[in-house]
This record gives C-alpha cells, structure tokens and sequence, in this order.
C-alpha cells in the first residue's frame, strides 16, 4: 500500500508475532533471574545451619559476624534481583500491550459484532495482566525441584516427605481445576435500565426493573460465592498440607537428631527450605486454573488474528465518483442459513438520489450497510467504481464517503473536533459549511463555547440537534457518496426542507446520495428508487415512473423502522 503509515501496525498477526517473541525473551531473562533469586533464598537455611553448628559449639562472636554481613549482603543481591525481575515482568507486559494497542483497537473496529470486539480488547488485558501479576509465582515452579533435591541430599526421609507433600498438592490442584470449570460465568447486572429512570417512573416499572436487576445481581453474587468458596477450600487445604509437611520435617528432623543422623542446625535449615520448596507449588495448585485460562486466551488471541479482517490493497485508487453496483446480493441472518436479503441487484449511476423505502423490517437499513461496504454479503458482490471494496484503503475511501444513522454517537472531544472526524488538518471552512447546510450554525454559536464545546461532557444537546449534528458530519468535506439511513425520523419540517435541499445540491454537483426512509417528502428528491419487501425487491424506478405501491409500501404510510 503505497504511502501508507500504518500499514507496520494494522496487520495484528503479524505484530502479535514480533511483540510475543520480545515478551517470551523477557520471561526467559525473568527466569533466569528467578534461578539466582531461588538460590540466593538458600542463604537463610544456610546462616542457620552456621549459627547452629558452628557458632553455637565454637562460641565464636567473629564467624557471626561474618556470616551475618554475608547475609546481608545476599539479602541485598536478592532483593534487587526480585526488584528486576517483577520490574522486568510488569514493563514486558505494559510494552507489550502497547505494541499491540493501536493494532488491536484498528482490528477491533472491522469486526462484524460488538461481542467480538469487547472480547478481543479484553483478551489482551487479560495477558497483560497475568503477565505482570502472576507470573512471578509460575517462574518459580521450574527452579523447587532444586529444593527438594537438596531436602534429599540433607536426608533421603526429607525428599519422600517433600515428594509426598507435593503429589498431594497436585491432586488438589487438579481437582481445583476441574471444579472451576463446571462454573459457568454468570455475568454482572446489567444496571443500564437505571440510566432511564425517568421513563421507568413514569411507565410504572420501578418494581419491575428493581426485580430484574436485583435477580441479575443475585445470581452474579451466588456465582461469585461459589467460586469464592472453592478458592477458600483449595486455600485452606493447601495451608494445612504446607504446615503438616513442616510438622513432618520438624518431627523426623529431631528423631534424626536424637539418632545422631543429623545436627541440630540441619534440621532448622530442612524446615526452613521445605517452607520454600513448597511455596510454589502451592500456588501452582490454587493458581493452576487462572494460567491455564492465560495460556488459552494467548491462544485465541492468535486465532483471532490470524485471519485479518483488514484489506491491504497495493494500487492506490483515484478518488471514487459515486457509482455502486450490487448483483446477486444475499446476506443470512447471524448464525443460520436462512436470509434475510436475497436476490439484490441495483446499479446506481453517479450523480443519482436513490431512495430505499420499504415497511419496518423489509431489510432497508441492511441494504444500506451492505451498499456502503459496511457489511459484507454471504453471496454477490458490491462495487464502488467497478472496484469491490476491498480494493479500497479504508481511511483514504472513508474520508470520501458520508454515512448517518441515528445509532451514531458521539465521542469525547469538541463539537468542530466530532464533526471533522478528528481531522488533522484545520477544518473550521468545511465544518461551518456543513453545520450552514442542516441549519445548526446559529443553535451551536448559542452552546457555552460555541464549536470548541465539548459535546460529552460540557453540554447534552437535544434528540434533534444530535441528528442534525450526525447530519453534519455526514456532510463534512461535501463527499462524493453519503448513505444516509433515515435521515429524518427525528427532524422537523424546517429541517426536512434543509436536508431536502442538500438532496437536491448534491444532485446538482453530480454528487451520490443513497437513503433510506418510511416518508414520502424526501422521495420527490430522488431520481430512482427501489421497494423492498422481505428481504427482496418488488419494484424498482423512479419515484415519477412508479405507481403507488400498495398497502403496506406506500411511503406516506409506512411504519417506522
């Protein structure tokens, strides 16, 4: 793709590649640490075993002096070393996120649905946070055996008890894990009735949605409960084979002693490493499930990306002029195989005003998605100047196309920001321009900062003024091609007559419009139309060549959609 800057940084896969070997070679550095830090652990048992056997028999003030500087100078190697390595881990995961941030987020906006999206941002935040939180614990469990093998060289007894204690931390690991898994996650209440209040007070539903929500909450809360229960079970149990296994060592440390086998100060020392032999794996038993579910996030992240979404054309093409072909189209229903539009085929011609009408859920709203590249087709193929849209790079062909709906939002920034799509460039010109058009100049001079008002946080502008604003972004830089999606559900007549009039501008500049509507005044705008019907069109023409259609597709009576 010629010229274009982004093209290192919206291939997902690809990056997920490169920034998933930079976090491996980190975690292979943090495991290397953690064999310098596991050893540097063996310095307490080992002071003890000094003071034990040779300072206490030798009463030598001098050894223990310098054992303990010896110490605390280990103390302090291995204090650092933990200090690199949980700093090494946390700035490994924040790098890596943020190698993969803009790529994800550029992902995320070309997939088809809003859970798939939501669950690919989450998925990185999962990694990274058990990258940063919890792999200090699993970095450890390589480097135990080392003291149990020690505990075995101290005396054999020491590494059957150490081994014992750990199969036993195994198998409730394991079992941990298994019962974690028939928990089906519950997900949180939805509290976004509360939002409306109003209209909840006022249709007399309090106890209604107050019973909803409160069953949602419930049922998160017992969920919660019982996974939480688990963990305190697997928790306490792990506690007592950790303080039996000590017991133990204690236990058969002194029988060792009073048979002469072993000295006083190896007994310390054992009790003490076994403390730390453990340790890992004990977390590994109450945190098996949670790195399981990491290792198969990583997994499904990969899987995500590795079929991209994102086209990467290599020819640049001309600015697009506004003609749209669409032969055989058929879109099916979200999983099923049945369809919802079907045997689609329009040309609109440069210049045109073509209007979609058709009763509420006939598919017009659909067809305009799929017209403007929004939805891909299960069959059939649309094209934008004899080119699929594929062929297209996105951001340059975006900021040549229009599109409204009512569904639009927003985002935090100022109103000239919004509406010039977060252009780069100093846009005042062409925002002013399109705010004139759809009558909104004079109302947004009005607002506290006129268009430097933010529009999320400092002023909530009117159901028709939010249309009208939408209206305008639709229209910012006078595009070839804007697909409006019934554009005047929410206006009043001396907006009607103002968007009617861009109609007929555009018509004029041998501009492309494409819209949707269930009325009848926007339709002597248009040059040619089409009538939808389940999913299918019944008739096609322009509006003057057309007869009436019948009940229920007459445009002045038809439901809204």
């Amino acid at each position: 793709m010629p010229n274009n800057t982004d093209e290192t940084r919206d291939n997902l896969f690809e990056i997920l590649k490169a920034s998933n070997k930079k976090i491996k070679n980190s975690i292979y550095w943090a495991l290397f640490y953690s064999l310098f830090i596991n050893l540097l652990l063996l310095s307490i048992p080992i002071y003890s075993l000094q003071v034990f056997d040779r300072v206490l028999s030798s009463q030598s003030e001098a050894t223990l002096l310098y054992l303990t500087i010896l110490i605390g100078w280990f103390i302090i190697i291995y204090t650092l070393l933990d200090w690199v390595r949980s700093r090494l881990l946390s700035y490994a995961a924040t790098t890596w996120q943020e190698e993969i941030s803009k790529s994800t987020i550029l992902y995320s906006l070309h997939l088809s649905t809003r859970e798939q999206r939501k669950e690919l941002i989450q998925l990185t935040e999962n990694i990274k946070t058990a990258i940063s939180h919890n792999l200090n614990a699993a970095i450890d469990v390589p480097w135990a055996p080392l003291f149990i093998l020690i505990l075995t060289l101290l005396h054999p007894l020491y590494g059957i008890i150490s081994l014992i204690s750990v199969i036993a931390l195994f198998i409730i690991g394991g079992i941990y894990y298994q019962k974690n898994k028939s928990i089906t996650a519950i997900p949180t209440a939805n509290l976004s009735p509360l939002n409306d209040s109003t209209t909840i007070r006022s249709l007399g539903m309090t106890s209604a949605i107050t019973n909803k929500i409160s069953k949602e909450a419930k049922a998160y809360r017992d969920s919660a409960y019982k996974k939480r229960n688990r963990s305190i079970n697997a928790s306490s149990i792990t506690k007592s084979i950790r303080l039996v296994t000590q017991i133990s060592i204690i236990g058969t440390g002194a029988i060792l002693v009073i048979d002469k086998e072993l000295t006083a100060g190896a007994m310390i020392a054992a009790t003490m490493i076994s403390g730390r032999a453990l340790a890992p794996f004990e977390s590994l038993a109450l945190n098996l499930t949670d790195w399981l579910k990491t290792k198969a996030t990583w997994e499904k992240l990969i899987e995500i990306s590795s079929t991209s979404p994102l086209s990467h054309p290599n020819t640049t093409l001309p600015k697009p002029s506004g003609k749209i072909s669409a032969k055989g189209i058929m879109l099916l229903y979200p999983n099923s195989q049945t369809p919802f539009l079907s045997s689609i085929n329009i040309e609109i011609n440069r210049g045109s005003c073509f209007a979609i009408i058709g009763s509420s859920g006939s598919g017009k709203s659909s067809l305009l998605s799929v017209l403007a590249g929004l939805k891909t087709p299960n069959l059939g193929s649309v094209r934008l100047d004899g080119a699929t849209y594929t062929q297209w790079e996105q951001d340059l062909l975006g900021k040549n196309i229009g599109y409204y709906t009512a569904e639009s939002c927003f985002y935090t920034g100022t109103i000239k920001e919004n509406i010039s799509r977060f252009a780069n460039t100093k846009a005042d010109t062409e925002v002013i321009a399109a705010c004139q058009a759809i009558g909104m100049h004079e109302t947004i001079l009005s607002w506290p900062n006129g268009y430097d008002t933010d529009i999320v946080n400092d002023f909530e502008p009117s159901q028709s003024e939010r249309q009208r604003l939408l209206i305008a972004r639709a229209l910012y830089s006078s595009p070839n091609i804007i697909f409006f999606d019934e554009p005047d559900s929410f206006l009043d007549p001396t907006s009607l007559k103002d968007l009617e009039e861009i109609f007929k501008k555009r018509r004029r500049s041998n501009q492309t419009t494409v819209f949707t509507t269930n009325r009848s005044e926007l339709l002597s705008t248009s040059n040619s139309l089409v009538v939808l019907n389940k999913g299918r069109i019944i008739k096609t023409g322009s509006p003057q060549a057309l007869q009436a259609p019948e009940e229920p597709h007459t445009p002045k009576e038809l439901t809204n959609n």
